[in-house]
């Protein structure tokens, strides 16, 4: 950022020099949802105010094809200081979540047990502030009603930690263009940036190579993989 530079001219200046024409456009969309501003923009560049992308986030978010119908939620009733005790989340848990859940008989699965385990809970921090309890002692959502209980398609209760490493260069032979790696979901069909969950006792280094690794790195021919893992390799050296 430039000195004395408003944070939304920079954004834009920023995404102007990393993508071009439509792209720009389909860029904002895929990638706001990845920084905390007080602003965001829409995919007309124009400035939204916090509240209102909020809203439009959370109703994005619930459009994942892997979730059931969820209980409606209108927006002013997303907030948990709003009383309603008419609310009815729908319970879901998937199915590959119940596959990997720690027990006896799994003890290195991933995901958490089917009831949460309070005391490890108090060592799960969380840049959203402290957790909140639903009345069957399980976390709750801090940014508010979904329309949906239980932990979803994250293996945690809680917080679940994520890597997403941001891996630009200058574009070749044109210094003035800045281009960054990024991702198509398969699930949900939105851009991202190359990522995934942090492993138990795993080192947050360890996981950006990882992940960065796994998505990024989907190609077909034996000899284009293996030159990207050499350029991994280069590149994660230091992490």
């Amino acid at each position: 950022m430039q000195a004395n530079e408003h944070p939304v001219n920079f954004v834009r200046r920023v995404f102007s020099l990393v993508f071009e024409g439509d792209s720009l456009s389909k860029a904002v969309r895929g990638v706001r949802d990845f920084f905390a501003f007080d602003f965001v923009l829409d995919s007309d560049g124009r400035s939204l105010n916090r509240s209102d992308f909020e809203a439009t986030l959370l109703a994005q978010r619930s459009r994942n094809p892997k979730y059931p119908p969820r209980f409606p939620v209108e927006d002013a009733k997303v907030s948990w200081k709003v009383p309603w005790p008419e609310y009815s989340p729908v319970p879901f848990v998937a199915p590959s979540v119940l596959a990997a859940e720690r027990s006896d008989t799994n003890p290195n699965g991933w995901a958490d047990s089917p009831r949460p385990n309070l005391a490890e809970l108090k060592h799960r921090l969380s840049c959203e502030g402290p957790l909140f309890f639903d009345a069957d002692q399980r976390p709750v959502n801090p940014r508010g009603r979904t329309g949906v209980c239980g932990r979803g398609m994250l293996g945690k209760w809680g917080p679940n930690r994520a890597a997403d490493p941001i891996v630009t260069r200058w574009k070749p032979g044109d210094k003035r263009k800045l281009q960054i790696v990024a991702i198509q979901r398969g699930d949900t069909g939105v851009w991202a940036l190359p990522g995934g969950m942090v492993d138990a006792g795993e080192v947050v280094s360890v996981t950006v190579r990882r992940e960065f690794a796994e998505e990024a790195g989907n190609m077909a021919s034996d000899a284009e993989r293996a030159a990207f893992n050499a350029a991994v390799d280069e590149l994660f050296a230091t992490a």
